[in-house]
Parts: C-alpha cells; structure tokens; sequence
C-alpha cells in the first residue's frame, strides 16, 4: 500500500530536507540540517517512517557506497526497525527488484556498496564504519555509559561523508539518566 503521511511527518520531512545555497557542493545545494530528533508518544509511525528514511538514504540520497545503520539500545528493537525496512522491500513491487534483503542487511543491486545494516547495540563492535546515515530508535533506552560509547561511535562514523544524516527517534518525554 501507499506509504500515506500524517500531518507532523510531512512537516518534519519538510524541513529535514531544506536545503541551502552552496556552490562548492554538487549542484550547487546542500542540506541545512544534518541531525533530526523525532519524539512522539507511541504508536504514531515512528519506525515506518524511520524506514522510509533509511531506504530512502540508502537508495536515491546519491550518495556512493551509502552506509545505513539501524542500531537501538537492544537488539530486539533495531530489530524491530529493520523488520519495517526488510518488509517495506519485500512488500514493494519496486523495492523487490532493485534490492537484495538479507538477515541483518539490505542490498541495492547495481549500486556497489550500498548496504542498510542492522548493527548491534554494544560498545567495540562498530567502531571505523564510514556512515552516511543513521537510525536510532528509541534513544530513551540508550542508558549513560554504554549507551553514549555505542552512540559516540555510530554518530562520529558519519564525519567523511558529505551530507551525513543522524536521524533519532524517541517517545516523548524526558529522562535524565539516558542520552
């Protein structure tokens, strides 16, 4: 079916992606915002539009050999955003044909090196990855110390690329003792 946009997230996408003047960038515009964060209560479309995000870095965001992550606090839930990824791919008449969906990763056939992995949530495993964007999910379960060294590296991994997004979605609310 038809990905239908709610209000917020039609305005949200809106101002992700302005764009400025800039002629030494190809094309002559570059992104305003390199980072998002998204938090709204449940249930109101957070992974799935989190997904479209990520396939949509991963396949059209003409970037060479795009680096996607989807990483949360637990593996059961950067699970659960790339499940919404995987399924948008296997449902889509389109993305079926120009995808290869694996266990922990999605391909893009003729694009070499375009790969959306699925990352696990701990310190020392993800270290020297050249990201162009990533997907955070649930960042009020990313807990001071192990959550901050994991999200250090995942968000430190996008500095050699030329429009790097760090997209993060939480439910809203606040918490002193997350990131």
């Amino acid at each position: 079916k038809p990905f239908n946009l709610l209000d917020w997230e039609k305005q949200t996408l809106l101002e992700l992606f302005e764009v400025l003047p800039d002629p030494t960038f190809p094309g002559g515009w570059r992104r305003r915002y390199r980072w998002c964060l998204i938090g709204v209560p449940k249930k109101n479309g957070k992974t799935e539009l989190m997904a479209a995000l990520g396939l949509y870095f991963l396949i059209a965001d003409d970037e060479g050999a795009p680096l996607i992550i989807c990483a949360a606090a637990s593996d059961e839930q950067a699970d659960l955003l790339f499940t919404a990824c995987y399924r948008m791919c296997e449902l889509s008449e389109t993305l079926s044909q120009i995808t290869d969906v694996r266990a922990k990763e999605i391909l893009v056939i003729n694009k070499v090196g375009a790969e959306l992995k699925r990352v696990a949530a701990s310190a020392g495993t993800n270290d020297g990855k050249n990201i162009h964007a990533n997907l955070l999910d649930e960042l009020h379960e990313w807990v001071r110390g192990k959550g901050d060294r994991v999200y250090n590296v995942l968000t430190n991994g996008t500095g050699a690329r030329k429009q790097p997004m760090n997209c993060l979605i939480t439910t809203a609310g606040s918490d002193e003792d997350t990131i």
